[in-house]
Formats: C-alpha cells, sequence, structure tokens
C-alpha cells in the first residue's frame, strides 16, 4: 500500500495520533523524561486535555438528535399510513422490553458480582490521603480557565 493512501486511512490516522498521544505523554510527565515540572504539568493539563473534552462534548450534543432524527426520518419515510401504524406497533415493544432486560441484566449482575464488597474503606482513605493529585484537587478551589 503506497504512503498516499495510508494517508486517506482513518484506522491509520488513529494509529498514529495515539503513538504520538504516548510520546507526548511519557515525554512531558514528571515521572517520564521530566520535560516538564509537577507545578508546570498542574497548569498545561486543563490545556491539553480541553480539546478532547471539547470534541467529546461535541459527539454527546449531536448523538442523541441524530438517532431521533434517523428514526423518525425512517418512519415517516413510507407514504403507507398502515405501515407507520404496524412499525410503531412493533417498534415500542422492542424499545420498552430490550430496556426492561438490559435493566434486568445490570440488576441481576449487580447481585451476583457485588462490586465494591471486598474494597476496604480504610485502605482507600489512606492511598487518597497520600495522592499528590487528590491533595491539590482538594486544597484548590480556584477553577481553571479551561475548565
Amino acid at each position: 500500500m503506497r504512503m498516499k493512501g495510508l494517508k486517506r486511512q482513518l484506522w491509520f490516522q488513529v494509529l498514529i495520533a495515539m503513538m504520538l498521544g504516548l510520546v507526548a505523554g511519557l515525554l512531558l510527565a514528571p515521572t517520564g523524561a521530566g520535560m516538564l515540572t509537577d507545578k508546570a504539568v498542574d497548569y498545561a493539563t486543563p490545556w491539553i486535555v480541553l480539546p478532547g473534552n471539547v470534541f467529546l462534548a461535541l459527539i454527546k450534543m449531536v448523538v442523541i438528535p441524530l438517532g431521533l432524527s434517523s428514526i423518525v426520518l425512517g418512519l415517516t419515510s413510507s407514504p403507507d399510513p398502515d405501515f407507520l401504524k404496524k412499525a410503531a406497533l412493533r417498534i415500542f415493544p422492542y424499545f420498552v422490553g430490550t430496556t426492561v432486560i438490559a435493566i434486568g441484566i445490570g440488576i441481576c449482575l449487580t447481585l451476583v458480582i457485588e462490586p465494591g464488597r471486598y474494597i476496604n474503606a480504610d485502605m482507600i482513605q489512606h492511598i487518597m490521603e497520600e495522592s499528590p493529585a487528590a491533595r491539590v484537587h482538594v486544597e484548590s478551589n480556584v477553577m481553571h480557565v479551561a475548565d
């Protein structure tokens, strides 16, 4: 495959971006190559994270209207009103049924697995007290411009 063809492939672009992100993280982290100090990392992190957070927020903002409009357009594309009635009578129970099944699976798995049962609360409290990131978060009530 030619390099020009690879530049057009989305999967290749995603792999390159992941590698660049990994290299940047290793170079900038104080525990990695140490190009930034702890204080500089605290200042730079919100700005580095900002584009990704904006992108995810935009995707979340588009998903619900896109899904709703595709369902509405799909249902109203038929000129036959009887088809719309039959489709609605099939689709509504399907959505309700799959939602009830998903909730049931979640409840059953929670009762069987019992997440958090074996977690020692004292150990977590000790870890959180020792964590510098937790101390900075608790001590700092000032919002960053990027937030």
